[in-house]
């Protein structure tokens, strides 16, 4: 997903930029699955095709506060509390 802004300062490099990573190319060597309906991964199925993926399930789960909270904590237990600076310069409050 990407899109360039109204006020970009160089819009027409933007523009290239988003024709590229939306090229079959570029999607074939990404790591990701492709937006592209006609590129294929190898070894990858489409992700429909996932029994645990679902776009309205994710929308239900992120509804339940608590049960996202739970689904932290549990994470926490494994690989700790996040820590350190926000990487992204955002300063919001996630919780």
């Amino acid at each position: 997903m990407g899109a360039v802004l109204a006020d970009a300062p160089h819009p027409a490099a933007a523009k290239l930029y988003m024709s590229y990573r939306l090229s079959a190319e570029a999607q074939r060597a990404s790591a990701q699955w492709p937006a592209r309906t006609d590129v294929d991964i190898p070894g990858w199925r489409p992700l429909p095709e996932y029994g645990n993926t679902s776009p309205k399930g994710f929308l239900d789960f992120m509804a339940d506060r608590a049960r996202v909270e739970r689904a932290r904590g549990v994470m926490e237990d494994f690989i700790g509390p996040v820590t350190g600076a926000n990487p992204t310069g955002v300063d919001r409050l996630w919780h």
